[in-house]
């Protein structure tokens, strides 16, 4: 009996040691390292060298450098404000521009001359001194203000983040609070005595 439970329990380790070698046969043994690789490798484009890419990025930030991105109203072209154009509209100086089709064709051919394009159309200036030897428009009063409301308002004087210093609502002004009551003096502080009976009684 004794024989045959010490039996029993050999055949029952050596099954389990048996087992163990199995699981561990098909379990990977990883070692994990430290990588001393340093990657000193920028992004470049597929078929350019370092040295083009650079090139042409020296290149894209020397053409955006003249453009004013954090300028209002359009970029493409310069205009002006509609109340100078509509004054000199009707003193007669100015026309209502129409585009021209086939501008370029007729612009290299000599049948106009680019001026005669509308500045929206080529991206130009109203006033056409982006056009050499050409006729240039005069300013009045009314451009100049524009011109230097346009130059004093930049998209940096907008607190877009917030961070700014604010102030809340401002106290009512005296002058209107002596319009209140110039309002109130006028109509009178006196109550009308209600009609009760179709106004006889």
């Amino acid at each position: 009996m004794r024989s045959s439970l010490s039996k029993s329990i050999i055949i029952f380790f050596a099954f389990m040691e048996l087992m163990t070698m199995k699981v561990n046969a098909f379990s990977s043994t990883c070692q994990s390292r430290t990588s001393l690789v340093v990657c000193n490798a920028g992004y470049v484009p597929d078929g350019l060298t370092p040295q083009q890419w650079a090139n042409m990025k020296l290149e894209e930030k020397r053409k955006n450098s003249s453009k004013e991105y954090g300028r209002l109203g359009p970029k493409g072209f310069t205009s002006r404000s509609l109340q100078s154009f509509q004054e000199d509209l009707d003193k007669g100086k100015v026309d209502h521009l129409m585009p021209v089709m086939n501008a370029k064709f007729l612009t290299e051919e000599g049948v106009i001359q680019p001026e005669d394009v509308p500045y929206m159309q080529r991206g130009g200036s109203w006033d056409n001194s982006d056009v050499k030897n050409a006729e240039k428009k005069e300013w009045n009063s009314i451009d100049k203000k524009f011109k230097e409301k346009e130059q004093q308002f930049r998209l940096d004087s907008v607190d877009w983040t917030g961070k700014k210093t604010r102030s809340g609502p401002t106290e009512p002004t005296k002058a209107a609070t002596a319009r209140a009551k110039a309002t109130a003096s006028i109509k009178g502080n006196k109550e009308h005595p209600k009609n009760i009976f179709f106004g006889w009684f």
